[in-house]
């Protein structure tokens, strides 16, 4: 049986977006297992009222009819261990178990992902930064992501439609809700240039006001990055950029023409605090190598003895070669990081992507190195040999 129908008993038992689903998923494992031994009561958790309620009234039964419904709608079901699941979510706090989407929710998995966030009432000026920042970095391999409402997030998608390329629209309510009203005109553009809408509310669920903080979470877990456009000092799209801070992502901000202007308070402060001002979308794409998955199989493996890799003439590390011949005196991880950086100056988050290490396991190992003289530092977390 397909574990998305046990991802969905789960969500059901203890509801959209709880972080208790995944207390009991640290006991059990497995979404199967944990289904059998709930209902089995055999466990110590300790559950409230009503997930024992629950447990006893939702059927996996009707988890898999609620799966051929939405199905039948146009609409589809992933869970957290589903391959078209994107990989980048996994790796936040209390991911949500289970998606609901329609389009193509794998192009977060085949193209970098960047987040675009700002005002609904934003300026003229920020909303045509948003939809030229969007099409250029779209066209430059990387896929769109924002909210789908008025303002800095429809101009973001926009930007990306009309380049023709995928944007992902994160709602805050089910898909079939027609909100924002005015912006569903976009929704077949969306999906005819591979984009993608996706929500961890079930259909039929309303844009409730509480629902938008706790969907913000998946807005900055997808990406790479989180740019903002324009964010007052109230702004709910700082509430996106701190998540992002949380889960390792880049922010990046668009200085304020008048920094006097109370509606970039949020950016001025981001922007004190050490996010990347942003000038083009060049200063975000170079932080990031959007064609990364072209070359993953020209990195060798990282389980192999010895490094046999000739290097190109051409290469900026053409001698890296004799640098690296004896690798005895390093530990485990800084061979394997040693070697994906003999194919050049490389982000910490494609490293960790190549060798399955959280990046905070691999910063004591980087800096080790950078100690030793053998790597070097380059803005925006990318390293090299040196």
């Amino acid at each position: 049986m397909d574990k998305v129908a046990y991802w969905l008993w789960l969500t059901e038992i203890f509801g959209t977006g709880n972080e208790r689903l995944w207390t009991a998923m640290k006991c059990f494992g497995e979404p199967d297992t944990a289904y059998w031994e709930l209902c089995r009561n055999n466990h110590g958790l300790k559950l409230n009222q009503k997930e024992l309620s629950n447990i006893k009234s939702v059927s996996l039964e009707n988890c898999l009819k609620l799966i051929d419904v939405y199905n039948s709608k146009g609409f589809s079901v992933t869970g957290f261990s589903s391959p078209e699941y994107p990989d980048y979510l996994r790796n936040i706090y209390n991911p949500p178990a289970v998606l609901f989407y329609k389009g193509d929710i794998e192009c977060l998995n085949r193209m970098p992902a960047i987040t675009i966030v700002g005002a609904r009432r934003s300026s003229n000026q920020s909303l045509m930064i948003a939809e030229r920042i969007s099409s250029e970095l779209a066209q430059n391999g990387f896929v769109i992501v924002s909210g789908f409402a008025r303002g800095t997030d429809i101009h973001s998608h926009l930007g990306a439609i009309r380049a023709g390329c995928p944007t992902v629209c994160v709602m805050g309510c089910g898909l079939d809700i027609d909100y924002p009203k005015e912006n569903f005109i976009y929704r077949d553009s969306v999906l005819k240039n591979g984009g993608v809408f996706i929500s961890e509310y079930p259909l039929g669920t309303p844009p409730l006001q509480q629902n938008f903080p706790k969907r913000n979470r998946i807005l900055s877990g997808v990406s790479r990055g989180v740019v903002i456009v324009e964010a007052g000092e109230k702004s709910g799209s700082l509430i996106t950029a701190e998540l992002a801070v949380e889960q390792n992502r880049e922010v990046f901000c668009v200085p304020p023409a008048d920094i006097y202007d109370r509606r970039y308070a949020g950016n001025i402060r981001f922007l004190r605090d050490g996010a990347v001002a942003v000038y083009g979308y060049e200063d975000i794409a170079g932080y990031f190598n959007p064609f990364e998955n072209d070359i993953e199989e020209e990195i060798p493996e990282i389980d192999e003895p010895e490094i046999s890799q000739e290097v190109p003439e051409n290469s900026e590390n053409s001698d890296d070669s004799e640098k690296t011949d004896d690798l005895s005196e390093f530990s485990d991880i800084q061979k394997e990081i040693i070697r994906i950086l003999m194919q050049g100056k490389t982000h910490i988050d494609v490293i960790s992507d190549r060798l399955g290490y959280d990046v905070s396991e691999l910063v004591a190992e980087i800096t080790n190195l950078e100690f030793d003289d053998v790597i070097q530092s380059f803005p925006g977390k990318i390293y090299g040999l040196k």
